[in-house]
């Protein structure tokens, strides 16, 4: 694993979300490459701009697929 990363635990703290809803953003591709380490979802703090951008579609009610289309599909 290259670079730092943070656990989806933390990155839920950080942006005041459930666990739950960044594993979701991870499972649909949103965030390209998430990494998982010891079967725990990290992810890239090279990430944490398109994180918040999702977040900030979420609070507006932009459910994920929406999300996903606005960005242009799968985030690499």
């Amino acid at each position: 694993m290259s670079g730092k990363h943070l656990t989806a635990q933390a990155v839920a703290e950080c942006f005041e979300v459930e666990v739950r809803w960044v594993e979701e953003v991870c499972a649909i591709g949103l965030l390209g490459d998430d990494v998982v380490v010891e079967r725990e979802i990290t992810i890239s703090v090279e990430k944490l701009d398109l994180v918040a951008r999702i977040v900030r579609l979420h609070r507006q009610g932009v459910q994920l697929e929406g999300i996903l289309w606005i960005l242009g599909g799968r985030r690499d």
